[in-house]
């Protein structure tokens, strides 16, 4: 029942058909996102913090007061090849629009590399389109990750994510051809410009391949030499790019220690809380990745069995694969529970989040599965096949295929969806607030935004003197000044309200979403703009606090 060994692929009209299906579908996506986030007011917290890194980078004088971005620090000049390519796509100075754009072509790149991935697997294009579309599912994972589009404005991961099928491409050539094991090597460490958490991951992952399947041409002495330079390769572009994050002057104090545990937790609770729990709830029915694990479980064991000798070989990949993500993940453990112990601020903590690659191993091992059999089937009933597992991920999946939808139906002169339509009023209302503030409020003032407006920054260019994302910037600075500070703020925010902590600043200015606070704010200021959602209000002259 075994199928003949598989070929090489040649290009045919099929993948012109696809890249320029992809092509529109992803331009299509941009279009929908601009309205959506209304140039870039409405963009996610994540690809805030690329913004406003991008805007203080060229107007670093503006910040001089912005507790986070007045100086240059690790944490807000991270090197990425998105916010590089956003530098090219930026009109003006709308940093946010630039990084939509280049990450709606991290999205084009996602797709093409599984294709091309595809393709060399399973030679088929209706196959690897598939694979392709499958991939860009959205799959969501505990510690505040996902696999896929779960959002439009796709942040750094996605352009690793358009890495991963190249390596593990290169890996699976690079079985019975180690000379080529370092350059996947280097490529894997490489990608920490692109996304630094998920090229530890690979670089750990991958290297526990190589390290357990040894080519058969190659003797003990050649396959350790081997390992050693793709451990200089992969090191060298690491250690280059975490030069900054590495080194810590002095061992913390510890209340120091207890500000930054105690921020940790304020920041990230709900995403790494009792880790075990959460690595086992992936496992549980009712979760978004049961499903996803019993496909790919299934299509491994079906993909081992009937596939061809080479699909066979790509399954045998998977044990130290998994290995490897299990060795991270007791790694991540590991060293979040000694750091504290020897004096040390936790570097690791966020490595597990890299279960998300199980995503794309999952829907591999799934098209292996339909591989086995696909050839065997009438050439009608694939293309109805190919186009009822496709059709439902443009209809009904998040992020990108929303924000398609969403063009789609303005195009045509469709009602889009409610609750899409209502995003988009949303983040409409939230960049008149920020024109508002900016109209009123005299140039350069500072301003205190509620929980996350840290578009203050990136768009109008003003020092914002808290967000709750900051937190996790003051993690990564070392900085513990900052995140006691931090820490005090978000604590009096959280205990008696955000007007609370805007008084505690001195800002005289305050831009908040909450409607509910109006009464808080009427002994200490006035309200003099506002709309549905947001409102604008300064500070009296005569209020306690140090006005800025």
């Amino acid at each position: 029942m075994n199928a003949p060994p598989i070929a090489r692929p040649v290009i045919c009209a099929a993948d012109i058909l696809f890249f320029v299906l992809i092509v529109l579908y992803v331009l299509a996506g941009l279009c929908g996102t601009a309205v959506l986030t209304a140039n870039g007011a409405g963009i996610s917290a994540d690809l805030c913090c690329y913004a406003q890194n991008m805007a203080a980078e060229r107007h670093r004088g503006l910040f001089a007061v912005d507790p986070l971005l007045r100086a240059q620090t690790p944490a807000n000049s991270i090197p990425n090849l998105e916010s590089l390519l956003a530098e090219l796509f930026t009109p003006g100075q709308n940093y946010a629009v630039g990084l939509v754009r280049a990450g709606a072509l991290g999205v084009l790149l996602h797709y093409a590399a599984f294709y091309i991935l595809g393709r060399f697997l399973f030679v088929r294009p209706s196959l690897a389109a598939l694979l392709s579309a499958f991939t860009g599912v959205t799959v969501w994972f505990s510690f505040g990750t996902y696999w896929g589009f779960a959002v439009a404005d796709v942040t750094p991961r996605v352009f690793f994510a358009a890495l991963w099928p190249l390596l593990l491409l290169g890996a699976f050539i690079a079985l019975e051809r180690p000379k080529l094991r370092p350059l996947v090597m280097l490529l894997s460490g490489l990608g920490m410009y692109l996304h630094g958490l998920s090229s530890l991951n690979a670089s750990c992952v991958f290297f526990t391949v190589f390290l357990l399947r040894r080519a058969s041409a190659q003797s003990r002495r050649e396959h350790l030499a081997n390992l050693g330079l793709c451990l200089v390769c992969a090191a060298l572009p690491t250690l280059f790019f975490l030069r900054d994050s590495l080194g810590q002057a002095h061992a913390f104090t510890a209340d120091d220690l207890t500000v930054f545990q105690e921020v940790f937790a304020r920041r990230f609770s709900e995403d790494h809380g009792d880790i075990l729990f959460r690595l086992a709830g992936h496992f549980l029915w009712g979760s978004d990745t049961f499903p996803l694990f019993c496909g790919g479980l299934a299509g491994f064991f079906v993909a081992r069995r009937f596939g061809p000798p080479e699909t066979r070989k790509l399954m045998s990949l998977y044990p130290p694969l998994l290995l490897g993500m299990s060795l991270v993940i007791v790694l991540s453990v590991t060293e979040s529970c000694l750091a504290p112990l020897l004096g040390r601020l936790s570097m690791g903590q966020e490595l597990v989040r890299g279960v998300r690659f199980l995503a794309p191993l999952c829907w591999v091992a799934i098209v292996a599965a339909l591989a086995c059999f696909w050839g065997r089937m009438p050439r009608a009933l694939r293309c109805l096949a190919v186009l009822g597992l496709t059709l439902p991920i443009v209809l009904l999946d998040q992020g990108w295929a929303s924000a398609t939808r969403f063009e789609a139906a303005r195009l045509l002169g469709l009602q889009p969806q409610a609750a899409v339509a209502q995003s988009a009023r949303g983040a409409e209302n939230y960049r008149q607030a920020l024109e508002a503030l900016d109209r009123l409020a005299p140039p350069g003032a500072a301003a205190f935004g509620a929980r996350d407006a840290m578009a203050v920054r990136y768009l109008l260019h003003r020092p914002l003197l808290y967000s709750f994302k900051d937190g996790s910037s003051y993690l990564y600075n070392k900085d513990a000044a900052g995140a006691r500070d931090w820490l005090r703020l978000t604590t009096l925010s959280d205990r008696e309200g955000p007007v609370a902590a805007w008084l505690a600043t001195g800002a005289d200015w305050f831009l908040c979403s909450r409607i509910g606070d109006r009464e808080k704010i009427v002994p200490h200021g006035d309200i003099i703009w506002e709309n549905e959602d947001w409102f604008v209000a300064r500070r009296r002259a005569n209020s306690d606090g140090r006005a800025r």
